[in-house]
């Protein structure tokens, strides 16, 4: 039996190429369906609202009547999680709308719940979508326990969810999401696998797997992106877990210049650098890092009009990197159907997700408003006395 697990496809990202992502789709996602039992979406399938005359929409449209076509004719289960609020919103449910009238074994889960796929084994899957209203890890916790004591199951052979483990949270973080988890949480809970979406770097703690995201998305992402196959062993009563490469998404390269060596030396070295990584075409994303303020905006002068029809050419100093570390949480964490009470921890969040919901980020991501107002935000902490801090959460 096989099982595969994707999350973060991020359909509508607007760094990304709509023909690209469906090239690298049917590259390398398709023939992993076509021997498979049950594939699994783990949220952020859209990365925002799509409107119908949007080339992504059709893309979207194209890949899910793909994905069930297979699933029809392979007689493959289809689940798809919701993720991110702010991203897949409710238009998963499109999944249903072009399903209709197929036989197919399909379910889209957007609450805490469990149910079971029956394949050629009974499998008990335990689903956390994204933005639930638990304000803690533990309180969740509860939740499903009653829900397996109401179901009387002992344990769920899988878990799948959208969210965050104590383990993949950046250092330094201000402040920890609301409802994080702990791996050892699930022990009682879980017999196979913990599988996650929603942070875009994949990894392995434990039992507990993060997908990553199918492409990258932005800088700091430029490790490997891809997918998860699970196939069973009879004879271990386990699962094999490999991750499948998209070894065609979009370059995401930093290149690192000195400020204690000459403008043209930089140059030769950022030349030099470019033709390593860009291979084996040039196309992508490089950003400069250079802590010389001057010195920086000379070099990302010079890549633009060199490599301007192929490299989106952006610079940064270590500085302004620091305080991306410090202030992204790389996700929003609340629903924004709510009212929402703005502090110092989610103004920024706040900030992108008006703009989104709007349609007017311009380009402009959570990253790039938590540079610009970082500098501000930390001045305002340093003037609030410590008596006058939240710690209600």
């Amino acid at each position: 039996m096989k099982i595969v697990v994707g999350s973060d496809f991020h359909i509508g990202n607007k760094r990304l190429s709509h023909d690209n992502f469906l090239l690298n789709v049917e590259t390398y996602l398709y023939p992993e369906l076509r021997d498979c039992d049950v594939f699994i979406i783990a949220g952020d399938f859209f990365d925002r609202m799509l409107k119908l005359d949007e080339k992504a929409t059709h893309v979207a449209v194209k890949v899910i009547n793909d994905i069930l076509e297979i699933g029809q004719t392979n007689k493959m289960a289809i689940r798809v999680l919701r993720g991110t609020f702010t991203h897949d919103k409710n238009q998963n449910e499109l999944f249903w709308t072009l399903a209709e009238g197929m036989d197919i074994d399909l379910d889209y889960i957007s609450s805490l719940s469990i149910s079971t796929i029956k394949k050629e084994m009974r499998l008990r899957i335990l689903y956390i979508p994204d933005n639930l209203v638990y304000q803690s890890s533990s309180d969740c916790i509860v939740a499903i326990k009653e829900l397996l004591r109401d179901a009387n199951w002992d344990k769920v052979d899988f878990v799948v969810g959208h969210g965050y483990f104590q383990h993949v949270l950046p250092r330094n973080i201000p402040h920890e999401p609301k409802c994080t988890f702990r791996v050892d949480q699930f022990n009682d809970i879980v017999k196979y696998c913990i599988l996650m979406g929603h942070v875009h770097t994949p990894s392995k703690n434990a039992n507990c797997y993060y997908c990553g995201s199918f492409e990258r998305l932005s800088h700091g992402e430029e490790e490997n992106k891809g997918f998860l196959t699970l196939t069973y062993n009879e004879e271990t009563d386990n699962w094999f877990v490999k991750r499948i490469w998209n070894l065609d998404t979009t370059p995401f390269f930093t290149i690192y210049l000195s400020d204690t060596k000459s403008y043209e030396e930089n140059c030769k070295i950022l030349i030099s650098e470019v033709e390593k990584k860009f291979v084996p075409r040039l196309w992508g994303y490089l950003r400069i890092k250079c802590d010389d303020t001057d010195l920086r905006q000379r070099l990302e002068s010079f890549a633009i009009n060199k490599w301007c029809d192929q490299l989106y050419v952006s610079s940064i100093s270590s500085k302004q990197e620091q305080l991306k570390e410090k202030y992204v949480p790389y996700e929003l964490e609340f629903e924004t159907s709510t009212l929402v009470e703005p502090t110092l921890d989610n103004i920024c969040e706040l900030t992108f997700s008006h703009l989104a919901n709007y349609g007017k980020t311009n380009g402009l991501t959570l990253e790039t408003i938590t540079t610009y107002m970082g500098e501000l935000i930390e001045q305002v902490r340093s003037n609030v006395p410590q008596t006058s801090t939240d710690t209600s959460d």
